[in-house]
């Protein structure tokens, strides 16, 4: 029932490839962006929390960012709907300008990592 009730507008057709361009450039940079920083993001976790922890870092950051790769495209898409193209993306602004703002209140320094020897 709710399949049959989803109607998502596509990029107009007559403008060939220009339709979707935007898309492309946003889309590029996002993959290489996240592609180089969730392994920094990984290696700063483990060697703030050390030997004893390294496994249960690791497996809190994977089970956030798998359940947030599952639920995103879930609810930003019934926002889309309910609210128009533009919402999700007004959402995930405010939501990063709120996590800038929690990083510099809170994370003013950040720790020196020790060399292995």
């Amino acid at each position: 029932a709710i399949i049959g009730e989803m109607a998502i507008t596509l990029p107009e057709s007559n403008n060939g490839l220009g339709g979707v361009l935007w898309f492309v450039v946003a889309l590029v940079p996002l993959s290489i962006g996240s592609g180089l920083i969730r392994p920094l993001l990984n290696t700063l976790l483990t060697k703030a929390a050390g030997d004893a922890s390294f496994g249960v870092v690791l497996g809190f950051s994977s089970a956030a960012v798998s359940a947030a790769n599952a639920a995103a495209p879930i609810v930003m898409g019934l926002i889309f709907q309910q609210y128009g193209a533009g919402m999700p993306f007004l959402i995930g602004s405010g939501l990063m300008a709120l996590l800038v703002v929690f990083a510099l209140i809170f994370f003013r320094t950040v720790p020196a990592v020790q060399k292995a020897a």
